[in-house]
């Protein structure tokens, strides 16, 4: 053990002992965190940005455009699955919709031909119901 082996007050006092001697800590990478949930940042910086999403290097002498990398590729690969995936929901999401207003469309058409087969007034209810739609 390389602990014991210091002189400094923290090797001799055993509960101690578990603090690292690390210069870095978490509670930087805690607030860092904090503030990019705070203002609505990706919490992995180097998720996308200019700096990610841009070519490595570009060709001073020409405007011909620099290869993409291979986080480039990885990424727009990522982006065209994920388009396929929204567009395959979107289709199915609007085939629902088409569905339930076909479905209403045809129980209303279902009632109204109920309503038209229902038996008529005949004789003098006929003919009394006529009188008042005159009048």
């Amino acid at each position: 053990m390389q602990i014991a082996k210091l002189s400094t007050p923290i090797a001799r006092l055993p509960f101690l002992r578990h603090i690292s001697l690390n210069p870095f800590s978490t509670s930087s990478t805690m607030c860092d965190y904090k503030f990019r949930l705070r203002n609505k940042l990706p919490i992995n910086p180097n998720a996308y940005g200019p700096l990610t999403d841009g070519p490595d290097f570009s060709y001073l002498d020409s405007n011909k455009p620099a290869p993409p990398g291979k986080g480039q590729l990885k990424r727009l690969l990522k982006n065209q699955q994920l388009a396929k995936t929204v567009l395959k929901l979107n289709a199915e999401i609007q085939f629902a919709i088409d569905a339930e207003k076909r479905l209403q469309l045809e129980a209303q058409q279902e009632t109204q031909k109920i309503l038209d087969a229902k038996l008529k007034p005949k004789g003098d209810a006929l003919i009394s119901q006529r009188s008042r739609k005159v009048k």
